[in-house]
């Protein structure tokens, strides 16, 4: 049966049955039982929620009152596991756990969507810590670090079944990437800006600064704003608004011309006006979505471009072939003494 030992000064209390007393070091030395997966320990401080961990093995300093413990696996807190670096963890006086370094967060407990590395935190309780980190996304075999320079726990509450209040308590990391970076958040899609990681939603949220490198013919898109999740496999975010640059100029998606000189028709894709009097034909707005077998974006109405409607505006852009094809109602709004001729057409491929 095992025994539990309060370290009084520490607030901590160990479930052991066995110590070695070094009286010339003043050193307690405890180990686990053989094959247990560790001693629990537990913090009595009354702000702490009854913090706890396994160790393997451990030393009490008498001199310092420094429990020095070994063979830690994971540490719980709020919905994740924080893996100490080389299974160390130290306990102070006050219950306070010394900076784990280079320590890992996984999260959250149920689904493990993320790995936080080359962690920095600070553990104040069973639902708070606070830390710094970084975080590897890949991307089609790349490997990229976004840091985050703020881990903490939200506390939130919820209405639960017959009035009751649901408690959570979860991790969030916030970070910013900058613009010589050059961070992909998909193949062909460039992202500078705000970084946000909550653990229990398997996507990263995105606020700032985008744009797309197409292939054929060589083409870059201007910035333009966005505020998304974005998944890494399977593209396909939602844009209701105007696009706009960091400038909050309008952005284009579709099929332009040019209402003065009537110079013809040419294609914007997530770009400005090429003179101030060109006007939008067709106007895609909506989802934006890649197609990874065809290699085709698609921009616009999402019912249409999921096969659900006809009604709608899509622009569809094929990398591979260099070929764009719009569908769509066309607006030309000129004005020839009556009413502006507004007509619903398809486009050809051009």
């Amino acid at each position: 049966m095992e025994i539990s030992t309060d370290f009084a000064y520490n607030q901590y209390k160990a479930f052991l049955n066995e110590f070695n007393w070094d009286i010339d070091k003043k050193i307690l030395d405890f180990k686990a039982p053989p094959g247990s997966d560790g001693a629990i320990f537990q913090s009595t401080h009354p702000n702490q929620d009854s913090l706890q961990f396994k160790a393997k093995r451990g030393a009490y300093n008498l001199l310092t009152s420094i429990i020095k413990c070994e063979g830690v696996e994971e540490i719980k807190v709020a919905d994740c596991k924080v893996i100490p670096f080389k299974g160390n963890v130290e306990i102070y006086p006050e219950a306070k756990l010394k900076t784990l370094t280079n320590a890992k967060i996984l999260g959250d407990t149920v689904n493990f969507y993320h790995t936080l590395e080359k962690v920095n935190v600070d553990i104040y309780g069973k639902t708070d810590m606070v830390g710094f980190g970084s975080y590897n996304l890949k991307i089609n075999g790349k490997d990229q670090e976004i840091k985050f320079n703020s881990i903490k726990v939200n506390h939130t509450e919820e209405k639960g079944p017959k009035k009751s209040i649901l408690k959570y308590h979860r991790m969030q990391a916030d970070g910013q990437v900058e613009e010589k970076e050059n961070l992909s958040l998909y193949p062909n899609l460039f992202f500078f800006g705000d970084v946000t990681l909550y653990s229990h939603k398997k996507l990263l949220h995105y606020k700032g600064s985008a744009k797309f490198k197409f292939n054929n013919p060589p083409r870059i898109t201007d910035w333009f704003d966005i505020d998304n999740d974005i998944d890494p496999a399977k593209m396909y975010f939602y844009k209701d608004t105007i696009l706009t640059t960091a400038d909050l100029l309008p952005l284009y998606t579709g099929i332009m011309i040019d209402k003065v000189s009537m110079s013809g028709l040419y294609t914007s894709i997530l770009e400005g006006k090429q003179s101030p009097t060109d006007h939008p034909i067709i106007n895609a707005k909506g989802i934006i979505m890649h197609d990874k077998v065809k290699n085709k974006y698609y921009f616009g109405d999402s019912l249409k471009i999921n096969g659900l409607s006809l009604k709608g505006n899509m622009l569809e852009y094929n990398d591979t072939a260099g070929k764009v094809k719009a569908e769509g109602k066309l607006d030309f709004r000129f004005n020839f003494g009556g009413l502006p001729i507004t007509a619903a057409v398809m486009s050809p491929t051009i």
